[in-house]
This record gives structure tokens, sequence and C-alpha cells, in this order.
């Protein structure tokens, strides 16, 4: 064998040995830092590095080496020398100097030195700095993430609970915080640390490192923090003074994110992953969220608004200027990471306290869906699993943070995980972990195959007694569902509530809280799904009354996805309250037997209806897609009474006002309208009534029986929603209709403000009901069944109508 010479940290020349005159000993650069880490590309779906080295060749007699001399390198074990990759020519010299990639670097649990010599010549030198290779990954965001992290939250009820690191090799953190254990104010000054039982950080990480060393023995794993709470990703992307006065906190581009990329890349690597489910800042309705971020992960708009290149600082269409982007696809060479390099990557989002109604935190779980089938070859093809199961916020009673129903109303800091709870930020540390597994594929099966646990599968029982819900992955298998607080043979969470002297104690005392299922987060046509249990593995729901039909909707996780739930009668912050108290979190749905480390993964709110929706009978509809509007072919009497029925399912495409009725026009107008995907829009002209209202029921997906009934000469005016009153008066100011204009259905004019819908019916009185029910006369006309059967149901005498579709009649 050979001579071995080994370098110690920052040494160009080997230390004084014995080397033949004319062997040729190589020298290693030293990298910046101590133990230096790369990515091997499992994002990417790959598994392999490349190794920056660089230094000198010279002979025993220190004279430079012959110009074109082959350099050699390998990696070796550093505890054992032993040899971990084969010998890989790297370079040639010129003056003595040379430089090269080593590329065979792949994923290793053990550190590594590099070894590099010239072939022939019988000495090797070995560095002396520690090489990781593993997976870097940059976790953007803002509170939610920085209470894993930051050591204001790292309290000593936490550090009381810090479980042993199981391998002191499997998490290191980048990071720019100052205080508490780390040793710098900055990326460059705290360097790389690694997660140990004696320097920890945060006792969140802690957990984090240990359930990586669960699920991916072996793999190493390097985290960028670049979370700082109460900022948006406007905030991190933009310089202007305005943006910066609008935040809770200021950051900039190169402090809190690039820093961390940019120190380890003045060695040589790349991120292999940005994952993010950064939403509550940056939430918004309908598909904001993914047009508002489009430009920053791509440097162009989408192409819904037209596709062109982002200019830096400008945006008149989202008004969201940045002056920095995260990638950029238009070959302009401005975005930060490289896209054939570090993966872009959506989980979630987490969990928000909020009730169903929440339609920004819903809309932004579906626009991040959107922004993943978009089918960009820099973002990972798939939403990764959600953040639903761990406890936020605390109780503060004093400075022992107990928990005691008197004083309930004293739940505080709701927004994030708790940092007093090992199901707070510790639990949520995990699931990011296992996000993490999921966004490179490694570790678990489900993570490989990128198998989110979601509600694809049901059974609904044929006579309407029940409906039966659970997950089949990719493979066939199907994990038994259960809740956290089955898991652990918790007591159940109460159905009412004694009431103490507390605020919302009091209000609440004694009432029910149909909510609160022993599976909680289930609607029936958008009411709280009262009777949820867990049969066989499986999610069953029973009806809240009655039984199912082919029109009942059953949806999982609207709103915030948090099981809260609206209680009539009841404030919702005193909801809330009480929910926070009793846990209601324990109660949402978990696949199990997937993970280690955790008692499941939470299921993904809003399953598709089109794999889970009711197979029971159901009448005959038609489809109509803001296409569509039916006029009456004779004017309605000035003075004639009128009830109109719809029963359809509303699938309402924006926000902008759609018209289910309209007999026009001005002081004379009648007018049902749907506005904003919940609200609906009214009018009755002749006793000055007009309003905009939110319905009592959610009616998009959702069959909904909608009854406008109204009477001129007694100034009567009736609005029902699946037979629950909405406006009504018996009597007011008299008046007529213009006489002058028949009836629109399904569309304010044949060419704007029309509907999408599936419609069951449609029938019209030329009569006056005082309760909403159908009218005793015979209907003026009944327009229903399929697309065929309506058309010529409505053309047909003695009233006909006229069918327009795209503008034109049929």
């Amino acid at each position: 064998m050979g001579l071995m010479i080994t370098l110690g940290l920052g040494l160009h020349t080997p230390a004084t040995a014995q080397v033949p005159d004319n062997d040729l000993v190589a020298t290693l650069a030293p990298f910046p830092l101590d133990t230096v880490f790369f990515d091997s590309g499992a994002a990417r779906g790959v598994n392999q590095t490349s190794i920056p080295l660089s230094g000198e060749l010279r002979t025993g007699k220190g004279l430079a080496a012959p110009d074109g001399s082959v350099v050699r390198a390998r990696l070796v074990r550093a505890n054992t020398q032993l040899p971990v990759t084969e010998w890989q020519d790297i370079a040639t010299t010129s003056g003595g100097n040379w430089s090269g990639l080593l590329t065979l670097g792949q994923r290793s649990s053990h550190r590594l030195h590099v070894q590099v010599g010239s072939p022939g010549s019988g000495t090797q030198t070995t560095g002396g700095q520690d090489i990781v290779i593993g997976h870097i990954i940059v976790l953007i965001g803002q509170s939610e993430e920085a209470y894993m992290l930051s050591p204001v939250t790292d309290t000593t009820l936490l550090q009381a609970l810090r479980p042993t690191v199981m391998d002191e090799d499997a998490l290191r953190v980048v990071t720019y915080r100052s205080g508490g254990e780390y040793p710098g104010t900055s990326y460059d000054t705290n360097g790389i640390l690694p997660v140990t039982n004696d320097t920890m950080y945060h006792s969140a990480l802690g957990y984090m490192s240990n359930f990586f060393a669960q699920n991916a023995p072996g793999e190493r794993f390097l985290l960028i923090d670049a979370a700082v709470s109460g900022t948006s990703y406007r905030n991190l992307a933009s310089d202007a003074l305005a943006v910066s006065n609008n935040e809770a906190t200021d950051r900039t581009w190169v402090e809190s994110f690039a820093g961390g990329v940019r120190m380890l890349r003045a060695y040589g690597t790349e991120p292999g992953m940005l994952m993010s489910t950064w939403t509550a800042a940056p939430a918004t309705t309908s598909d904001g969220y993914r047009l508002r971020l489009y430009p920053l992960y791509t440097g162009r708009y989408a192409q819904e608004q037209g596709g062109a290149a982002y200019v830096l600082g400008q945006d008149a269409i989202n008004n969201r200027p940045y002056d920095y982007l995260f990638y950029d696809l238009t070959g302009q060479g401005r975005g930060e990471l490289d896209p054939a390099k570090t993966m872009a990557y959506f989980y979630g989002p987490h969990r928000f306290e909020n009730s169903e109604l929440t339609a920004t935190k819903q809309d932004t779980r579906v626009s991040i869906r959107n922004f993943v089938d978009d089918g960009l070859s820099h973002i990972l093809p798939f939403a990764g699993p959600e953040i639903l199961s761990y406890e936020s916020g605390f109780q503060a009673i004093g400075s022992s943070y107990e928990l005691t129903r008197a004083a309930a109303m004293n739940w505080i800091d709701y927004a994030h995980p708790s940092k007093f709870s090992e199901d707070g930020s510790p639990r949520r540390a995990q699931y990011t972990a296992l996000a993490a597994l999921y966004g490179l594929g490694i570790g678990p099966d489900a993570a490989q195959s990128h198998d989110v646990p979601e509600f694809n599968q049901a059974y609904w029982e044929p006579a309407g007694a029940y409906a039966e819900f659970w997950y089949e992955d990719s493979d066939g298998a199907t994990p038994a569902i259960t809740t956290t607080r089955l898991a652990r043979g918790v007591d159940a969470i109460p159905r009412t509530l004694s009431g103490t002297g507390a605020g919302a104690e009091t209000d609440i005392a004694g009432a029910d809280l149909p909510h609160r299922a022993e599976v909680a987060g289930f609607e029936i046509d958008g009411a709280a799904a009262e009777t949820v249990t867990i049969e066989a593995g499986r999610v069953r729901v029973y009806p809240n009354s009655g039984i199912f039909t082919g029109n009942t909707r059953i949806d999982f996780g609207r709103g915030g996805a948090s099981g809260i739930h609206t209680v009539s009668g009841i404030e919702i912050d005193d909801v809330i309250q009480a929910d926070l108290f009793d846990k209601i979190w324990m109660n949402l749905p978990i696949a199990t037997g997937m993970v280690l480390g955790v008692e499941g993964i939470p299921l993904r709110p809003l399953p598709d209806q089109i794999e889970i929706g009711s197979s029971l009978p159901a009448a005959p509809k038609f489809t109509v897609s803001e296409n569509t509007a039916i006029y009456d072919s004779r004017n309605w009497g000035a003075t004639t009474p009128i009830t109109v029925r719809f029963r359809l399912t509303a699938n309402p495409l924006s926000n902008a006002e759609v018209g289910l009725l309209r007999l026009p026009v001005g002081g004379s107008e009648l007018k049902l309208s749907l506005i904003s995907g919940r609200g609906l829009r009214y009018s009755f002209g002749p006793a000055g009534l007009a309003g905009n209202i939110v319905s009592p029921l959610p009616y998009g997906g959702v069959m909904r029986e909608f009854v406008i009934t109204a009477d001129p000469t007694t100034g009567s005016f009736g609005l029902y929603v699946d037979g629950t009153e909405v406006v009504s008066q018996a009597t007011g100011t008299t008046g007529t209709w213009s006489g002058s204009y028949g009836l629109r259905l399904l569309g304010l004019s044949s060419g704007a403000g029309m509907v999408s819908a599936g419609v069951e019916s449609i029938m019209i009185w030329e009569a006056f009901t005082a309760d909403g029910s159908a009218p005793a006369a015979t209907p003026y006309k009944v327009i229903s069944g399929d697309a065929e059967t309506a058309l010529a149901a409505a053309k047909s005498g003695p009233n006909p109508f006229t069918w327009y579709q795209g503008g034109g009649a049929l």
C-alpha cells in the first residue's frame, strides 16, 4: 500500500512525510466550513452529487507536476478510511494546479472524506474535513414554521419534554436565528448546525430528527430555515418600503432566505427542494393564491393572465411587485434557484382554526392543487400530505398552563402550534418531516409512491341508511382509518358542556354541539354530520334525519379543515374556544400503519365528489354551464302574482352574480341571483325590497330548493332555501310589474350572468304562497328531466319558452 497523507482543516500542503522524489503528491484546497453537506438529487429522482475539488500536484521534491498530469479522487469513510466510491479521474494539471468535479458521490449514512492522488503514484492524500451527502431542504414560511425553530417558542415546558436524539447525524440546520442555543446571528455565523442531544436548538427539532431516523434510517437531512413570523411571500421578495410597512415583521431576501442558499452554493452545492405550506398570510379566494405566486415561481404570468414575462418590481395585474424570483423560466436568469437542481414542492396546507365558512383557506387549498396540476417541470407533480393532527394555541392560567374548564376563554395564540405541548410544535415538526419524505420520495412506501391519504372510496347503503368512506392506495391496500383520540384511548369529546363562570362556557352551557361527532369535519348537504363513527377501519356517516338519496352530498374538511363548525344561536368564537379546549383536532380522521412516530397520516380535506359522491338513485337533471337562459315567450301580467321554485345543484365558477330569475325592469323588477358562491341577491321592485344576504345553507355543489314568491298587488314577498325562510313579508308597499317583459330563467340575460348548475326542475305558478310551499293552482310551467326532455318541455305549449344557448335560440 502506498503512503497515506492526511490533511487537517485548512492545510494546502502535506505534513512532513517521506515521499519518494519521483512520486506525485496532491493537495486539497479546504472547504469553507468544518463540515460540508451536499444534496443527492432525490427530489429529482436521482442519487448523485458533484463535489468541486481543487488543489496542487507536486513531486516529492516540491516541484510542480508536469502539465497534463492526471489527478484522481474518491470518497472514503471518515472513521475507517475505507473507500465508498471507485477512483475517478477528475482533472489534469496546469502549472501544478488542478480543479475538477468528483461526480460519483451518493447518499451515505457515514461522514466521508475526500482522498486524492495521481495514477501510478503510491501516495494518496486524504482531506480532514467531513463531507455529508443527503438531502438539502429549504423550508420557507411564516410563524407556523418559525414556531419549530425560534428559541422564543422553545418554552421550558417543551424543553422538559425533549426526546433523546436517536441519530445525531440525521438532521442539521442552517439558520439566520440568534439567541437560545444558536451560536451566531446569521446564516454565515451559525454555519451548519447538527441537531444533537447537547445542542438541539429547539425541542421540535429533536422530534423532527427522530422522525427522520425512524422512517428513513441512515438518511441525512439539512434544513435551511427560511421562515419568519408575520410575513408573506410579498414581504420576502419585495424591497418596497410600502410592502414592509404592511407586514407585521419585515424580512429581506438575503438575510432570511437566499443567504442560506448562497452559503452552501459558495462551496458547490444547491438545495434539492424548496418546500412550502405558506398559506396563512397569502391565502385568498378563488384561484388567487396560484395566480399571485405564478410569477414568483416562474418569472412570468399564468397563461390565463396572458403568460407574459414578469417585470421585476412591477405588477399591475396581481398587485404583487416582486423584486426577486425563486425561479425564472423565461431565460433571463433572474431566479435565485436553478429549476434543474432544486424542485419546488407544495404540501398541506395546514389546519386553520376556522369554521366551514372560511372560503379563503378552502379556496387556497384548491388553488395549490391547481398550481401542481399546471405540470411545470420544476414543481413536484403532487401536493404533499396535510398537516391537520396537531394541537394549536394554549390555555394561560397564570404561569402553570394547566387546563381548567373555568378559564376556557383564555385559550390564546390558537393560530399557531402549541409551544407548551408535545402535540404542538413538536408534532407539527414530525408532520413537516413526513411532508419532506414525500417530496423526496424516500422512506415509507407511501412517501416513495407519493400516496397521500384521501377519501377516494365510498359505499352508499342501498336503502340510504348510511354511507362509508375510506382510502385505497395505488397498490390497492386500504389502511385502517381511525382518529388520534381513538388511537390513544382518550375519553370521547363531550357533545354538550355544563358551563362555568367563564364567558364562552356560560354562553354555550347546555347547548348541543352537533359537529362533535366521533369523527369530526364531515358535513351532509352543508350541515354538520352529527353521527360519524369508525366501523372496521372505515368512516361511516349516518343521516342527521331521514335517509340519504341520490342528491345527498357529503363533504369532509371544508373551510379551515379544523373540525370546527358553526352552531345556530352561538357565537362562532365561543364555539372555537370550546372546541380548542376539548381538542377537536383529535377527532379528525387519520390513516394508520403507514409511518412510525405518529398515530397516522391525516386524510386530505375536500375529497373528489366524483370518487365519493352518492351512488343512490336521483331524479334526472339537465346541465347548464353559464351558457343557457330560458325566456318566456309572453309578457308576465302587470298584476299577476308569481311563485317560482328551482331545484338545482349550483356549481359557481366565480364570485360574479348569476341569475336564477329575472322579471325586468327597474322599479318593477323581480330578481333572484346567486353571488359570491354563498350569497343571494334579491329585489322586489313594487314593494321597494332589495338586498344581499348569505344563504342560510351553502349551495355550491349541493342540491337545493330555492323558492321566490311575490304579489305586487299586496306587497307580499318571500324567499326560501330548502324550506328555510330567508326574507318574507305578508304585506307591504303595492305596485305592478312592467307588463312588458317575460320571465328570464337561469340568466340575467341571454348573454351574461348565466348559471352553472345541474337542474332537476323549475316550476312556475301564477299564485303567491305564504310559506314557500307549492301553491294549489296548476303550474304555469314545469321544466324538468334530462337535457332533451327539459328542452322539449320548455318549448311546448300552452306557455312556450325560448331556450337560448350560447346566445342563440335552439
